[in-house]
């Protein structure tokens, strides 16, 4: 996330969307841990961290997404 902000010109400190996306991936990594140890739990586990995943890459879709296909900001 720091590269596009910084090639894009913008202020290379993280907004909200950004906080959710790591904090989304650290979720999904801890879920993921977690469905190793968990006999009966573990493909409910691995689906939610792969949903996990896929939601915070969709973050990253539309907030970075725009930004790298855009024109340069020229803060």
């Amino acid at each position: 996330t720091r590269v596009p902000r910084g090639h894009t010109g913008r202020t290379l400190s993280a907004d909200h969307l950004t906080g959710m996306i790591y904090s989304l991936v650290t979720l999904a990594g801890i879920v993921r841990i977690t469905a190793a140890f968990g006999t009966d739990w573990t493909m409910p586990l691995l689906i939610g961290s792969a949903c996990l995943w896929i939601a915070a890459y969709a973050g990253f879709m539309l907030g970075y997404g725009p930004m790298l296909l855009g024109s340069r900001d020229s803060r």
